[in-house]
């Protein structure tokens, strides 16, 4: 029973760093659900927004919101719909 209530503790925890606007590094492996060589690949090849203060690395929960979504599947519709209007321009 007590392994439990810890689990459910350290998950209403997790959700709750979730409502920072700063997050560390521990923080983003929750958020992303990235493994840590990952993240680390994505932060020395300078692909992900992130800031270093010493050897702690922060991210702006804001700005990698936007890096997570700047690169969407678009549905079949959004492309004919895009599509539609590239034609109707190019007439």
């Amino acid at each position: 029973m007590s392994d439990q209530i810890i689990k459910k503790l350290e998950r209403i925890e997790s959700l709750l760093s979730f409502n920072k606007k700063i997050l560390s590094f521990s923080d983003m492996l929750a958020f992303t659900g990235m493994s840590e060589s990952r993240l680390y690949k994505l932060t020395s090849s300078r692909k992900i927004p992130f800031s270093k203060v010493g050897r702690s690395l922060y991210f702006d929960k804001k700005l990698i919101e936007e890096w997570l979504m700047s690169n969407p599947n678009l549905t079949d519709d959004e492309i004919e719909e895009t599509f539609n209007k590239q034609l109707l321009r190019n007439k």
